[in-house]
């Protein structure tokens, strides 16, 4: 529960300064629209696959659970 809890904090922090790096980013008038389009694109792709990948071997592992689970019952 520590490990959660602790993960759940870094996380949040990390995200807050990559927002606050956005954000201040922005201000400065420095980030171009096109470059951003793209690299948005390309974000969004990789979140996608990222999601696919940890959704497949989620449902693998836990068939797999139940498989052992049922071969123990």
């Amino acid at each position: 529960m520590n490990r959660v809890f602790r993960s759940l904090v870094a996380g949040s922090l990390v995200g807050a300064a990559v927002g606050l790096v956005m954000l201040a980013g922005r201000r400065r008038g420095m980030v171009d629209t096109g470059q951003m389009d793209q690299r948005a694109r390309g974000t969004v792709r990789m979140v996608r696959d990222n999601a696919m990948k940890w959704t497949s071997a989620m449902k693998n592992g836990t068939e797999a659970f139940s498989r052992r689970l049922a071969r123990r019952i």
